[in-house]
C-alpha cells in the first residue's frame, strides 16, 4: 500500500534522524475513533502525491494516539483534532519547532499545497542549521589537522609559517560564510530575539516584588563584574524565580548575561534544583548569591 516511509523507531530518534539528514520531520498522530481517519488515510495519506514529497524531504514518523508516546506529543503538541500532521523543523538532535498544524480532515491538494509552502518560509532556517552543522563539522577536522601538522613538524619556522597559513585561510574562509550566510544568520538572530523577548516578557509578568515583611527574604546578588543588587523575596519562592529575576533584570538593563549560573558562597554551591525554596537554600531572612556568565 502507498504510503509516506514511516521511521520505525522512537519519536527522539526521528528527531535526531531529520537534524542530521537536514530534513524536515512530519508527524502523523493516528485516532481510528475519529470519522474522518479512514478516509483521510485511503484518500490521502496514500496518496502518491504526498508520498513522494514526504520520503524526498520528510523524516515521517507516526503513532496511535493511545501510545504514550504519541499520545505525549499530542499533548505537546496541543492537538485538538484529527487527522493530525504537523511539520516540525528539527533545530538540534533534541529540540524542534513547530513550522505547520494541520488538524482535521483536509484533501491531497490542500495538504501538499500547505506543506510545501511551509517548508519554502522555512527552507533559509533550514539552511541556517545545515550551514552550522557544516562548520562545526569543519572546525573539527580543521582543529585535528593542526594537531597533526604540529606533532610532525620537527622546525620552529615551519610551525609559525603552518600557523599563519591556516589563520589566514580560517580568515578568508569565515570571510566568504560570512558574506554568504549573512541574510540567513540576521534572520535566525532575530527569531531567537523575538522568542527571547517573548520569554522574558512573560517572566516579567509573573514577578512581583513582596514588600519587607516577616516571612520575606533580602537577597544580595554579586553580579558579573563587580555590579551588587538587592531584591526581596518570599520565602517560599523557588530558585527559577531567582533565575527569573536575574533574567529579566539583564534583559532590562541591556546586558547580554544569558547563560548564568547562580551560586552560594559559604558553604559553595551551585543552585541547580529549581524546586528548591528561598527558606530552603538558607536564604532566609537574608542571603547572597554569587552570578557567574558561562559566556564571559
Amino acid at each position: 500500500r502507498i504510503h509516506p516511509t514511516f521511521h520505525p523507531d522512537s519519536y527522539q530518534s526521528a528527531v535526531a534522524l531529520a537534524f542530521s539528514s537536514s530534513k524536515f520531520l512530519l508527524i502523523y498522530l493516528h485516532s481510528p475513533m475519529h470519522d474522518d481517519t479512514n478516509r483521510f488515510c485511503r484518500q490521502v495519506f496514500g496518496s502518491q502525491q504526498l508520498t513522494t514529497l514526504a520520503d524526498q524531504f520528510m523524516i515521517t514518523w507516526g503513532g496511535k494516539i493511545w501510545d504514550p508516546e504519541a499520545y505525549d506529543l499530542s499533548c505537546q503538541l496541543k492537538a485538538t483534532s484529527y487527522p493530525f500532521i504537523a511539520l516540525l523543523v528539527c533545530q538540534n538532535d533534541r529540540m524542534v519547532q513547530v513550522a505547520e498544524k494541520i488538524q482535521g480532515y483536509v484533501d491531497e491538494v490542500e495538504l501538499c499545497t500547505r506543506l510545501q509552502n511551509t517548508m519554502n518560509t522555512f527552507n533559509s532556517l533550514m539552511a541556517a542549521n545545515r550551514a552550522e552543522a557544516e562548520r562545526r563539522a569543519e572546525a573539527v577536522r580543521l582543529r585535528e589537522q593542526q594537531d597533526r601538522e604540529y606533532q610532525e613538524s620537527a622546525v620552529a619556522d615551519r610551525q609559525a609559517e603552518e600557523r599563519q597559513r591556516q589563520e589566514e585561510f580560517e580568515r578568508e574562509r569565515r570571510e566568504e560564510e560570512q558574506k554568504q550566510q549573512e541574510e540567513l544568520a540576521q534572520a535566525v538572530e532575530l527569531s531567537k530575539q523575538l522568542s527571547h523577548a517573548d520569554s522574558i516578557r512573560k517572566k516579567r509578568e509573573s514577578l512581583v516584588e513582596p514588600a519587607a515583611l516577616p516571612d520575606v527574604a533580602t537577597i544580595r546578588f554579586q553580579l558579573p563584574k563587580g555590579t551588587k543588587l538587592s531584591r526581596r523575596f518570599h520565602k517560599t519562592d523557588t530558585a527559577q524565580s531567582i533565575m527569573d529575576f536575574l533574567a529579566v533584570h539583564f534583559f532590562d538593563n541591556g546586558n547580554e548575561v544569558q547563560n548564568f549560573t547562580v551560586s552560594t558562597h559559604f558553604p559553595k554551591m551551585e543552585i541547580n534544583d529549581m524546586t528548591r525554596t528561598v527558606d530552603d537554600l538558607s536564604l532566609y531572612p537574608r542571603g547572597m548569591l554569587y552570578v557567574q556568565d558561562l559566556d564571559a
